[in-house]
């Protein structure tokens, strides 16, 4: 992730290598993926979408075919990083840094905290488990107290199309819609969050054994 525009995905489902990537290699363009290391290989249980849908995450066989691509963090269990305690934030941020690295040979850089919701503590422990910055959502409401650490990005989902995205970079007359439609979904987030901690699906430990 590198210069002043990126392509992110969060979640590294398996769609990014069988849809996003041949694209991107046809450009020769890269991209930064964030995976949620306990879900490789796996279904998307975690979380909670409309029509209840599944999708299947990628496998470290299809990362390692993914030569222009740079892989990161988001985390072990994609748990809010804001609704847990320290040791447990550190747990998933060193768990997931390591496992990565040990199974693509790259050192993983940056981290994009779950549901883009990050704190002071989310930062600070992300500095001492050795991570360059933290990328997350919604650019009107980023922090400032991150500084340079703290990298805003714009989503982009399945309801938008060429003229909402270049709204999404200041290119249209409809830009501030655009935030306060990117803000209104990220809040929508919290019914994964509340059935995830309903589950009790937060047995960090039997995912890092796994």
């Amino acid at each position: 992730m590198s210069g002043k525009t990126a392509i992110t995905f969060d979640d590294g489902y398996e769609s990014v290598y069988t849809e996003a990537y041949p694209i991107l290699q046809e450009m020769n363009a890269g991209c930064t993926v964030f995976l949620i290391t306990g879900y490789i290989g796996g279904w998307n249980r975690w979380e909670v979408n409309i029509g209840f849908r599944k999708f299947r995450h990628l496998t470290w066989a299809m990362t390692q075919e993914m030569e222009l691509a740079e892989f990161a963090s988001h985390t072990v269990t994609h748990r809010c990083l804001t609704k847990i305690p320290p040791e447990e934030i550190r747990l998933e941020l060193t768990a997931s840094k390591k496992v990565i690295e040990d199974k693509i040979g790259r050192p993983v850089r940056y981290l994009s905290p779950p549901f883009g919701r990050y704190n002071d503590t989310v930062l600070r422990i992300a500095r001492e488990c050795g991570y360059e910055a933290v990328c997350t959502m919604n650019p009107g409401r980023i922090s400032s107290s991150g500084g340079h650490f703290v990298i805003p990005r714009c989503g982009v989902y399945l309801i938008d199309n060429d003229y909402t995205f270049k709204c999404k970079l200041g290119a249209g007359k409809l830009a501030a819609l655009e935030q306060y439609k990117l803000r209104l979904i990220n809040t929508l987030s919290i019914g994964t969050i509340i059935v995830k901690k309903l589950r009790k699906e937060s047995d960090l430990l039997d995912f890092i054994e796994k």
